[in-house]
Order: structure tokens, then C-alpha cells, then sequence
């Protein structure tokens, strides 16, 4: 099997702990262009119980305490039964000039990646959505400027909009027309979230080194980021001079991989001093040539 692989990883701001990486080449699957990087920094990290175990899937975030709202409703027909997980049941507005909103109130904070609707199953295509767009908002309130646009076909299939992975609790599906610009309605049989997909194994750190900006001690150095010890820590000078912000460390794995994922885990002592807060990943193949990959606080 052919993998597409990266050489020199990771400028980080300010990194202390264990850093671990992660690769997508499970049994089967070859990636098809170096550029098709993922980097990412919450997922969960599982361990593979089979061959399949870690080709990408999107996972279905469970409705469980789920609410949700519409700009209208028939009686017959309430918004709720968009969520109701019973493919028999639909949610119809009434007839009205567009937009028509439904809104998800997922009660908890969830990282959402993408959306499915199911038109009604009933035979009528009656109020099958076109034009759509997607927003997403943490407190119902501040809402993002739309996550995914686009059209869906006039049939009954399931169809889906993919977007890049965001933090919220309220999602927001705007229908814009009716599917072939038939009508004036908007109707769902169900409309569910999904959530990125867990990723793979951590990859073997036989013969990685690691470099970084600065260090306060030999007992901090940058190389206890690899030894596999949750205790020991890389810490950047501060006894006798303290080195300002950014900060970076830098692993060179000495060969090329295909990367999913980074994971952080700040000291373990009990002290806050030099947790991560804002920080930046960037990727390389040859140590000269960088591009940030992912950024966040």
C-alpha cells in the first residue's frame, strides 16, 4: 500500500507535554494527494479493533434532549417531528413566501461537521428543499455567517451538507426554495448532525527529534515532549531570562507520514504555568517551506 506522507511536522506555540500524532492509512485506504492534510486537535484518540477501524466516517450525534423550532408549523405537522428519529413522520410549514428556518437546539455544546435531511417519505414531494444554507450559533443569539450553501435534488434520498468541523449548540437549516421551484412549502421527515469522525493510532516516534525556541533547563528540554512520560515537560526559559511569545517546538520525523491530528497534553504537576492558549500548527516536508494547517485557542 502506497501512503502519501509528510516529513518535517509541526511549529506549535508553545507546547508543553506529550505531543502524539496520528495517521488515516488503514488497511485499504490510500490518500490521493498530499495536500488532503487534516490536522486536528479534538478528537478522540481510539485504538483499532479492526482493519476498517479507522477509515473516515462521520458519526451521528445522538437526539437525545434535542429541541427544535420553525418559522411555521401545521398542525398535523409539528417541527418536532423533523427530530423525532421516525422516518414515517414529517415536518410541513405552511404556504409562505421563503425563507423557511428550522432550528436544532442540541442542548450542549457538540462539534458539528455536518447535516442530514431526509425529505418526507410519504410519496408526495411536496416542500422538498432546493436552495439552502446552514448557520450555526453557541447561544441562539450571535449566529455565524453560513457554514455550507447549495441545492438538493427533487427526489426522497437522504442528502447531506459537509462542512468544516465547528463548536456550537444551535444549528440552523434556512430552506430558500422548494426543490424545482415548485411551491411554497418546506418539509423534512428527519434532520440529523454529525460529528468528525474519531482518528487513527498514534504513529511510532522511533527516531523523532525535536527542536524548540528555547528551553529553561536540560530537565525541561524539548526532548521530554517525546519520551512517552506524562511527568517530565518541556518548559521555555523563564529563570533568568523569560523568552516572549510565540514560542515553537519543531518534530522532525525523518520520514514522510500522512498526519490526521495532534494531540496536547499540558504538564501534569498541578502547575498552569505555560499552558497552551492561542496556538498554531503548521506542517512541512522539507523544514523550510511551512503552512499552517490549523490554528486555534
Amino acid at each position: 500500500m502506497t501512503v502519501k506522507q509528510l516529513q518535517r511536522l509541526f511549529s506549535v506555540i508553545g507546547v508543553l507535554g506529550a505531543v502524539f500524532v496520528w495517521y488515516l492509512a488503514s488497511a485499504g485506504v490510500s490518500p490521493r494527494t498530499t495536500s488532503k492534510i487534516e490536522l486536528t486537535s479534538h478528537m478522540p484518540m481510539l485504538m483499532a479493533t479492526a482493519a476498517d477501524s479507522f477509515t473516515r466516517k462521520s458519526d451521528p450525534i445522538a437526539k437525545s434532549g434535542w429541541t427544535a423550532s420553525g418559522s411555521s408549523q401545521q398542525s398535523s405537522e409539528p417541527v418536532r417531528n423533523a427530530i423525532d428519529g421516525n422516518n414515517a413522520t414529517f415536518w410541513e410549514t405552511n404556504e409562505a413566501a421563503f425563507p423557511h428556518a428550522i432550528t436544532i437546539d442540541m442542548g450542549t455544546l457538540h462539534s458539528v461537521s455536518g447535516l442530514t435531511y431526509l425529505p418526507r417519505q410519504d410519496g408526495s414531494d411536496q416542500g422538498n428543499i432546493g436552495r439552502y444554507s446552514i448557520s450555526v450559533s453557541r447561544d441562539g443569539n450571535s449566529w455565524s455567517k453560513p457554514v455550507a450553501t447549495g441545492t438538493w435534488a427533487d427526489d426522497s434520498t437522504q442528502k447531506s451538507a459537509v462542512f468544516g468541523g465547528v463548536r456550537c449548540k444551535f444549528v440552523r437549516l434556512t430552506a430558500l426554495s422548494e426543490a424545482a421551484n415548485s411551491g411554497s412549502w418546506t418539509s423534512a421527515a428527519e434532520i440529523g448532525l454529525v460529528s468528525d469522525p474519531a482518528i487513527g493510532p498514534p504513529l511510532p516516534r522511533h527516531g523523532w527529534t525535536v527542536t524548540a525556541d528555547s528551553q529553561n533547563s536540560s530537565a525541561q528540554a524539548p526532548r521530554n515532549v517525546l519520551d512517552g512520560d506524562g511527568l517530565t515537560i518541556w518548559h521555555t526559559a523563564f529563570s533568568t531570562k523569560v523568552s516572549p511569545l510565540p514560542h515553537h517546538i519543531t518534530i522532525d520525523m525523518h520520514r514522510r507520514h500522512m498526519v490526521s491530528g495532534l494531540a496536547y497534553l499540558p504538564r501534569q504537576d498541578g502547575n498552569l504555568n505555560g499552558a497552551i492558549g492561542q496556538y498554531s500548527v503548521a506542517t512541512s516536508v522539507d523544514g523550510v517551506h511551512w503552512k499552517t494547517v490549523v490554528s486555534g485557542t
